[in-house]
């Protein structure tokens, strides 16, 4: 897959898969990206424990476009945002990859669920 995302388009689908994650994850992704944790209490909807979190149209939306996720990308994309208490190399032992794979796979899952959200609002918009 050669497509790039713009600035703006990467920026959108890691905002759509870190709420994503919020919803499906350990909650604490918030922790792990700089994002102060009462913001991401708020931005989940909860109470900061995780429990009784409602799962969002937005978030089950990403869901649904992370299982179309090819399998490579899928578990990279999985072990970026849901495993927020791991170190790269980490990362990369789990999902068996190197860096750059990891890297790679992580692009193209990202480019894959942008795509798949982008059909889906046009979908929506034409609808009505």
């Amino acid at each position: 897959m050669t497509r790039k995302l713009t600035t703006e388009q990467r920026k959108r689908v890691h905002s759509r898969l870190e709420h994503w994650a919020m919803a499906y994850g350990d909650n604490r992704v918030g922790e792990s990206f700089g994002v102060s944790p009462m913001f991401a209490m708020m931005a989940a909807g909860g109470s900061g424990d995780g429990a009784g979190i409602p799962i969002d149209e937005l978030a089950a939306e990403v869901e649904a476009a992370v299982n179309n996720l090819p399998a490579r990308e899928r578990e990279v994309i999985r072990e970026y945002y849901l495993v927020t208490d791991s170190t790269l190399d980490q990362k990369c032992r789990a999902t068996r990859t190197n860096k750059d794979s990891f890297y790679r796979a992580r692009h193209n899952g990202m480019l894959l669920v942008f795509m798949e959200l982008e059909i889906n609002r046009m979908a929506s918009r034409r609808a009505g």
